[in-house]
């Protein structure tokens, strides 16, 4: 049987609702999301100097723009320029994300979870307080 992204999709938010996962705060993902994606660049190869430049000029972008604060109606085409970016990725590496997020699924099930006030979830102990 083929499973599709949305259904894969679907199967994520059940995981994340029944380990206690919930969004209270948008950012709190966002930013558990940024750590996973330094974790990518990491495993593809991106040097230390190559992902700190990067994270240094979008907060000086940020900065720069008087962006502090957040701006709702600039989420959405984020989220598209994070998912086509992810999209020509997957595509020209040869990745098959719905048969590995099948895969780390099962994974994520297996392993305990705790939410943080966010909503974000994070394995017992592995989550850095602010500041570490």
């Amino acid at each position: 049987m083929t499973v599709t992204n949305t259904e894969i999709a679907g199967e994520v938010i059940r995981w994340h609702d029944a380990n206690g996962g919930h969004f209270s705060r948008p950012a709190g993902h966002a930013v558990r999301m940024l750590r996973e994606m330094i974790e990518l660049c990491v495993a593809i190869g991106a040097t230390e100097n190559e992902i700190r430049d990067a994270v240094d000029r979008e907060i000086a972008k940020a900065e720069e723009r008087g962006q502090w604060g957040g701006n709702p109606a600039e989420v959405g085409d984020e989220c598209a320029d994070v998912a086509i970016l992810l999209d020509v990725l997957t595509k020209r590496a040869a990745i098959d994300i719905v048969a590995v997020k099948q895969n780390k699924l099962a994974v994520l099930w297996a392993r305990q979870w705790e939410a943080d006030a966010d909503g974000v979830l994070w394995r017992p102990g592995t989550k850095l307080q602010p500041g570490t």
